[in-house]
């Protein structure tokens, strides 16, 4: 994986497809926290690269690519804390979490990639609810020390997820908010919940006019191309879900049509996007789109 210093209190390291990030300070942060088979990666970085034995786990949502790592991460550094949303910690407190959870994450050891890119990690699949997570509210703040972090509901993606902005360096850790930035230099949408509530955040993020912009997968921007990268998002979507409807005039109500035509729009991509998720991710936008009433592209 490859470690970029962001700013002197912020660091990022990662490898195509996982993106994590360390805030320094008194009580250092993880944003971000994998999947089970990175933990050890993680954990060893941390300690032996960055210096650093985090008191923050922080997931921004909870999904299996972004809290998988939980358990694992939480055993490495028993002195830390989950930190997350009042509906991500109702998730993973669930021994039991819905079917996917693992069971995408075992699909990721097929991944040839994934091997090549993370040579630290293992195939270990390991998942049980975590108690007693620290609840971050739309409006507060999670304190490092010598970051305080501003706590943002950012919905429509997921109902859990949340953005933090350290408003000192402009640096916005948005996850998976705002669509995934892949390496054709395309981005893929990401409005998985609710295409409303998606623009809608990525609008308010974009009036915050960031330094930075920290995705959970792939790279983080910088400077113009950090706002660029949310505007871009705001078309991206708009496009996406114009097609959909272009498909569905041709295809009519044959969803499945409709999906194998969106995924063979990512086939130079799709090595780098697990297929189950791209298919996972095309059906809910295909639902929203074609679900009651007009999909509110504006």
């Amino acid at each position: 994986m490859t470690i970029r210093e962001i700013t002197e209190d912020i660091v990022y390291f990662g490898g195509a497809v996982f993106s994590f990030y360390l805030v320094r300070g008194e009580r250092p942060a993880l944003l971000e926290l994998g999947i089970s088979q990175t933990a050890p990666l993680v954990a060893r970085m941390l300690r032996e690269d960055l210096g650093a034995a985090p008191a923050w786990l922080t997931a921004l949502h909870s999904h299996y690519d972004h809290a998988g790592g939980a358990v694992r991460l939480l055993r490495e550094f028993p002195d830390a804390r989950l930190a997350c949303s009042a509906p991500a910690a109702r998730v993973l407190t669930l021994d039991e979490p819905a079917p996917g959870f693992v069971r995408a994450m075992e699909k990721v050891n097929e991944n040839a990639l994934f091997a090549s890119v993370y040579p630290g990690a293992d195939t270990v699949v390991e998942w049980r609810g975590v108690s007693g997570a620290h609840v971050l509210e739309p409006g507060g703040v999670l304190d490092t020390g010598a970051c305080s972090l501003e706590v943002i509901h950012a919905p429509g993606h997921s109902p859990c997820s949340l953005c933090l902005f350290h408003r000192g360096s402009g640096a916005l850790f948005v996850s998976d908010a705002c669509g995934m930035p892949l390496p054709s230099g395309r981005i893929w949408p990401t409005a998985f919940d609710n295409l409303e509530q998606y623009l809608e955040t990525l609008r308010r993020l974009a009036a915050l006019e960031p330094e930075f912009v920290c995705p959970g997968h792939f790279v983080f921007f910088r400077g113009n191309r950090a706002r660029r990268f949310l505007d871009r998002s705001v078309r991206a979507t708009e496009q996406f879900f114009e097609r959909i409807q272009r498909l569905a005039r041709k295809h009519g109500p044959d969803e499945a049509a409709i999906n194998r035509a969106l995924a063979q729009d990512y086939n130079e991509d799709v090595s780098f996007i697990q297929d189950n998720v791209l298919r996972f991710g095309n059906r809910c936008m295909v639902s929203l789109a074609l679900g009651p009433g007009e999909p509110a592209v504006q």
